[in-house]
């Protein structure tokens, strides 16, 4: 992938098996949402085949294998080899793929535990997704490690290690915030006014290591979470 137009702040992780891994930073799209469209703050600067969920560059595709949402940063594959896309996309459906994120949450998360919870997702008048914690969805669950204990002003946050058993549409963000510790950040579920009293300028939520053995392909990668420890400087990541 030498040649491959990657957006300026895209930095590349591990190339090992077929498969890359870069660390998307908070900000960047997955992959732009038109067909053949070419956006400035995709992770790759080529237009996208919505069919094959590709990149297209001089006719050769760019397999996308798993997405984050913009505001969330961290680990994102990618291969040109199409039987490589098809067991890794496989493997994600049927959770195969071991995923940690780090995340910063309003509150004093009491201990570790299993969360367990039914989502549904709907579009709104605007044609935008959003997930409701609510009857009539599908089952997930993710295991929830709390790592350590901060304080922001007067304000008490927890940080947490976050492994999704299961992927589904804002799974993470959904699960914390109906809990009443919403993720630092957050402009869609998150506490509006705690956002704007501490400034915080970006989603606390980071996909910071994924690994797995599929058909003889073993792979692994980390991204080092873009936040400091120092509560002094976490609005400022």
């Amino acid at each position: 992938m030498d040649l491959v137009p990657w957006h300026p702040s895209i930095r590349v992780l591990r190339s090992s098996n077929g498969i890359l891994a870069i660390d998307k930073p908070s900000g960047l799209i997955s992959h732009p949402n038109k067909e053949n469209y070419k956006a400035a703050n995709s992770l790759i600067l080529a237009p996208y085949d919505l069919q094959r969920e590709a990149y297209v560059i001089k006719n050769e595709f760019v397999y996308l294998l798993n997405r984050l949402d913009s505001p969330t940063s961290g680990i994102v594959l990618l291969t040109t080899h199409t039987s490589v896309a098809h067991k890794i996309r496989k493997a994600f459906r049927y959770g195969r793929i071991k995923k940690m994120y780090q995340a910063l949450v309003k509150g004093h998360v009491p201990k570790s535990t299993l969360w367990k919870d039914v989502l549904h997702t709907v579009k709104n008048e605007r044609q935008q997704l959003r997930t409701h914690r609510q009857p009539g969805g599908v089952e997930v669950q993710t295991e929830v490690h709390v790592e350590r204990y901060g304080q922001l002003k007067e304000h008490a946050y927890t940080q947490l290690m976050l492994c999704p058993r299961t992927g589904r549409t804002h799974q993470l963000r959904v699960q914390c915030a109906s809990r009443n510790f919403p993720i630092l950040g957050d402009k869609t579920y998150g506490d509006f006014a705690f956002n704007r009293s501490l400034h915080l300028k970006r989603l606390y939520l980071h996909a910071h290591f994924i690994a797995f053995d599929v058909d003889l392909i073993h792979f692994e990668a980390k991204a080092d979470c873009p936040w400091s420890d120092d509560a002094q400087t976490i609005a400022t990541a």
